[in-house]
C-alpha cells in the first residue's frame, strides 16, 4: 500500500456549480499553488466552520455570488509532494449574482463529457469521476470487452517497482466499478509489480469466469508445459514492459513472441512509448501478433506506431489520462489505418496515471468514432483477437 510522510493536511469544501446541464470549472491562477490547473471553486475551511458555510463563504469572497448548496459528494483525500488535501464536494447553484474572477484565472462551463479535456488538480478528478457515475451517463448503450485493467490483490506476491505499490482492486471492487457497463469479458494484464507471479492471475481468472483471459509476464526460461498449463486456465498472451520493468527483457521480445505463438497461439503486449518504436519497428512487424498498449502514449512516434498499425499490430485504446495528444483524432487515425486494430480498455485502476480513468472516455470513444465503429472497438476487435472461452461473447 502507498506510504505517505508526514505533512501539512489542508481541508477544502468545493462546488460543482450546475447551470443548464452544465458544470462551472475554475482554473487557477499563474501565481497559486498548482499553477493553471483546472479545479471546482471553493477555499479552506476555518477552525470550527461546516464544509457548507465554508462553500458559500468562499464563492462570496472568490467569485461574488450567492449559493445553494445542495447534495454532498465524497469527500476525497489526496497527497501531493508536499501536502495532503481533503476535498468536500457539493453540488450547487448560483442564488444571485454574477461570477467576477477574484483569484482564478479563468473560467468554463462544460457539458458533463467535456470535463475530461482539461488539465486538473490531482485531488478533483475523483470527484469528477463520481459527478458522472452519478449522472447515469448511458455506459450500457454497447457491449465491451475490457480489454485493458488491473487486478490487485494483496493476499498475493507484489513488488514494490521504483518504491511504488498500488493500492488492492480485487475481483469484487472491479465488477463493482463496472457493473453499469454491459461486461462481456475482458484481459486481466500483469503489471510491473506483480513481476513473474501467476498465484493472482489464475486466481482471479477463476474468479472472473469464462468470458476473462490473462496477459501475464513470464521469463524466457518458461518450460513448454507451463506455458500450456496457463493456456488452459485461461492466458492468451505475454507481456513485455518496457516503460516499468518488471517483466522479461526486450531481447528475448523475437524468441518468446514466436515461441508462444507457435505453441499456443498467443500474442505479445508492449508496454512502450512510441518515441522507441523506431528501433523495434522491423521486430514488431515481422511477429505473428502483436498489440500495444495506451495508444502508445507519446505524440512523438506516432507515425510509426500508425506504420505498424497498417501492418497488423494492434493498439488499445486504454490510458486516455496518460497520453500527450488529442484523443479523439489518435483513435480516428488508428481506426482508419485499420479498423480491426483498435481495442478499447479501461486501464482500471490506472495506477500511476496522470488522471485516472473516467466514464466519459467510453463515451467519447462512441463520440469520435460514430456507432458502428466503436461497436467493433468495444467488444468485436478485442474478442476475437484474445479469443475467450465464455460464451458471452456474441461475435
Amino acid at each position: 500500500m502507498n506510504r505517505t510522510v508526514s505533512r501539512k493536511h489542508i481541508h477544502v469544501a468545493c462546488g460543482l456549480i450546475e447551470r443548464e446541464g452544465r458544470v462551472l470549472a475554475a482554473r487557477r491562477s499563474a501565481a497559486m499553488n498548482l499553477p493553471l490547473k483546472w479545479e471546482f471553486p471553493g477555499g479552506k475551511r476555518e477552525p470550527d466552520e461546516s464544509a457548507e458555510a465554508c462553500l458559500k463563504r468562499e464563492l462570496a469572497e472568490e467569485m461574488g455570488v450567492s449559493i445553494i448548496v445542495g447534495r454532498p459528494l465524497t469527500q476525497q483525500t489526496h497527497a501531493y509532494s508536499t501536502f495532503t488535501v481533503t476535498l468536500y464536494p457539493f453540488l450547487c447553484t448560483i442564488e444571485s449574482g454574477a461570477i467576477t474572477l477574484h483569484e482564478h484565472a479563468a473560467i468554463a462551463w462544460l457539458q458533463p463529457e467535456e470535463l475530461h479535456g482539461l488539465d486538473w488538480a490531482e485531488a478533483d478528478w475523483p470527484v469528477i469521476d463520481e459527478y458522472l457515475r452519478s449522472l447515469n451517463l448511458p455506459l450500457d448503450s454497447f457491449p465491451l470487452f475490457d480489454s485493458h485493467f488491473h487486478i490487485i490483490d494483496h493476499r498475493f506476491p507484489l513488488t514494490p517497482n521504483n518504491g511504488y505499490l498500488p493500492d488492492d482492486l480485487t475481483c469484487d471492487d472491479y465488477l463493482k466499478r463496472v457493473s453499469r457497463y454491459d461486461l462481456r469479458g475482458g484481459a486481466i494484464v500483469s503489471g510491473s509489480f506483480q513481476g513473474f507471479d501467476q498465484s493472482y492471475l489464475l486466481d482471479a481468472l477463476k474468479a472472473l469466469g469464462s468470458g476473462f483471459v490473462g496477459v501475464t509476464q513470464l521469463p524466457a526460461t518458461v518450460s513448454d508445459d507451463e506455458i500450456m498449463a496457463l493456456h488452459r486456465a485461461g492466458v492468451r498472451a505475454v507481456r513485455f514492459n518496457l516503460k516499468r520493468g518488471g517483466s522479461e527483457d526486450v531481447r528475448h521480445l523475437d524468441a518468446v513472441a514466436r515461441r508462444v505463438n507457435e505453441l499456443a497461439g498467443w500474442h505479445v503486449e508492449l508496454y512502450v512509448d512510441s518515441r522507441e518504436l523506431e528501433g523495434l519497428c522491423h521486430t514488431l512487424a515481422a511477429l505473428p501478433a502483436v498489440s500495444i498498449d495506451h495508444l502508445g502514449l507519446s505524440k512523438e512516434g506516432f507515425g510509426v506506431l500508425l506504420k505498424l498499425v497498417e501492418r497488423g499490430v494492434r493498439v488499445k485504446a486504454t490510458g486516455f489520462g496518460r497520453v500527450d495528444f488529442d484523443v479523439p483524432t489518435a483513435l480516428r487515425e488508428v481506426y482508419a489505418a485499420n479498423p480491426v486494430a483498435l481495442m478499447f480498455g479501461t486501464d482500471l485502476p490506472s495506477t500511476r496515471a496522470p488522471r485516472p480513468y473516467l466514464d466519459s472516455d467510453f463515451l467519447l470513444v462512441a463520440e469520435a468514432l460514430g456507432d458502428e465503429a466503436a461497436r467493433a472497438v468495444f467488444f468485436h476487435n478485442a474478442a476475437q483477437f484474445y479469443r475467450p472461452v465464455g460464451a458471452r461473447n456474441r461475435i
